[in-house]
């Protein structure tokens, strides 16, 4: 079973990079429209702080734009209206990964 700890939610993205240096994630859930800066430049921070974390983005776009944001670091995607089903096994399956990218990590 899954058990949140340190969870933080931000309303804009200004919030989110003033705080967020403070904070080390496991899991970032993203919405793809964000007020003050681009999902580009968050996708981009957070990598810099987090390498190892799990990048999920939210949108209401189709697969069109998966290879764009896959190449910037996003890790998977859910798209709105959200399925409660699909967005559990998306969020375990990426905590699974970065569990894994964790460990491996510590063996190299």
């Amino acid at each position: 079973m899954l058990e949140a700890k340190n969870v933080n939610y931000y309303q804009n993205s200004t919030d989110f990079l003033d705080n967020s240096s403070h904070f080390i994630y496991d899991l970032f859930l993203i919405d793809l429209i964000m007020p003050d800066y681009t999902d580009e430049n968050i996708i981009s921070h957070i990598r810099e702080q987090n390498q190892q974390s799990a990048i999920i983005l939210i949108t209401p776009h189709n697969n069109s734009i998966m290879p764009y944001y896959l190449s910037v670091g996003t890790d998977d995607f859910i798209f709105k209206p959200i399925d409660f089903k699909s967005f559990m096994a998306k969020m375990i399956f990426c905590l699974n990964q970065y569990s894994l990218k964790k460990l491996w990590s510590k063996k190299m």
